[in-house]
């Protein structure tokens, strides 16, 4: 099991997203498929949905860190995306 801390109030789309992806279980049996040390001392942990593109919703709206106040800091959930506006699961 992972614990996370969402932020509804901050990150509304990307939390809603989120949350449908769990509550439809669209996560159960992924793979976590890559985990690589990045930048000075911090790490990267990469999963998602690779299994069936089906279970992929459309991407979502981008919400930027200047809009939403938080940070990219060790510890912090994010979207895979190949640019603003195409991040899903």
């Amino acid at each position: 099991r992972i614990r996370l801390a969402l932020d509804r109030g901050r990150a509304q789309v990307s939390t809603a997203n989120f949350l449908r992806d769990v509550e439809a279980k669209r996560f159960d049996g992924i793979t976590f498929y890559r985990a690589m040390p990045y930048g000075e001392g911090n790490g990267l942990i990469q999963a998602g949905i690779t299994k069936d593109a089906r279970l992929l919703y459309p991407p979502i709206a981008h919400e930027p860190a200047s809009k939403t106040g938080l940070a990219h800091e060790a510890g912090t959930i994010l979207f895979a995306n190949a640019g603003p506006g195409t991040a899903r699961a």
